[in-house]
């Protein structure tokens, strides 16, 4: 008989783990919302993975240890980093230009699409009853859009389009996990990002400010935090237990957005995240044909 795992059972304080990086995370859309005012998001992406590509490497030399660099699949670390990269310039976009919690929500769709791609590219089989859970989200995207009001306008799709590259990314990233360590994986990912991302500072540049350059630094060492609190989470309990935890995300992003922009919530939002909430979790804990490494451009999971 197999000894009991007792260090990847302890759901109880793994919850404290992704609710704390929930916390950091609606935390970071604030910063992000905040700095867009005065900052191209082209740029915020980019200080983004700079700093936290730095923090990462002052880590690994700290401890003495080289990075794994060594791999067989660049390509696929180059394919996950462009989704990434993608989901990180569409939720930065929208959270200039959205309500904080709407932005949030809305690139908190990926479970919903996550199984088009896996079946298409994995061949993963999509029981009915996920089906079923992915028409319930959708009616809760259709009600986040605001049918009645004619205010379906690009930055939703855009928000949506945050969605969709996380669950790119996240299937590319289930084609690496068999060789692929997750340390190698955040290291390619924030490699290949920074350097993508300083394309657009041929035109976006603007000389930021002292205080934005200071928030643009706690920005990244907030983002790393994050990623942490999560890794700790998932590495002490199984992913379908406290995976649900990460959509607190919202409820943070909507108390912050009420507080610091005064940003009202509507019937339709808040009946939209019942379903997306609900089709999410369900799709998550279903669809588990293989693990899924977390991903560190994850709503965040892709901030």
């Amino acid at each position: 008989m197999q000894p009991e795992n007792h260090k990847f059972d302890q759901p109880f304080k793994a919850c404290f783990f992704i609710l704390g990086y929930a916390l950091l995370m609606s935390g970071l859309g604030c910063c992000i919302k905040t700095i867009s005012k005065g900052l191209p998001f082209e740029m915020i992406v980019f200080f983004r993975n700079l700093f936290a590509l730095i923090l990462l490497l002052g880590m690994g030399f700290g401890r003495g240890r080289p990075l794994t660099v060594s791999t067989q699949v660049f390509g696929f670390h180059f394919m996950r980093s462009v989704f990434g990269l993608g989901a990180m310039y569409c939720y930065f976009y929208t959270l200039g230009k959205m309500p904080l919690a709407e932005a949030t929500l809305l690139s908190y769709t990926s479970p919903l699409f996550m199984p088009f791609f896996a079946l298409v590219w994995l061949h993963e089989k999509v029981s009915l009853k996920n089906w079923m859970a992915i028409l319930i989200g959708f009616l809760g995207i259709f009600l986040i859009l605001k049918p009645d009001s004619n205010i379906i306008n690009m930055t939703s799709f855009v928000g949506i389009g945050a969605g969709i590259c996380v669950a790119l990314a996240a299937v590319t990233i289930r084609r690496m996990s068999d060789t692929e360590s997750p340390g190698t994986m955040v290291f390619y990912f924030t490699l290949i990002s920074t350097f993508v991302s300083a394309l657009p500072l041929f035109w976006a540049w603007q000389c930021p400010t002292l205080s934005q350059f200071q928030l643009l630094m706690g920005m990244g060492a907030v983002a790393v935090a994050g990623q942490f609190f999560m890794a700790k989470g998932y590495s002490i309990a199984p992913a379908a237990q406290v995976g649900p935890f990460t959509y607190a995300t919202v409820v943070f992003s909507s108390i912050w957005g009420w507080v610091f922009w005064k940003e009202g919530l509507d019937i339709y939002f808040f009946s939209g995240a019942v379903l997306i909430c609900f089709s999410g979790i369900f799709a998550s804990r279903s669809h588990r044909a293989r693990a899924i490494t977390p991903s560190p451009d994850g709503p965040a999971h892709h901030a």
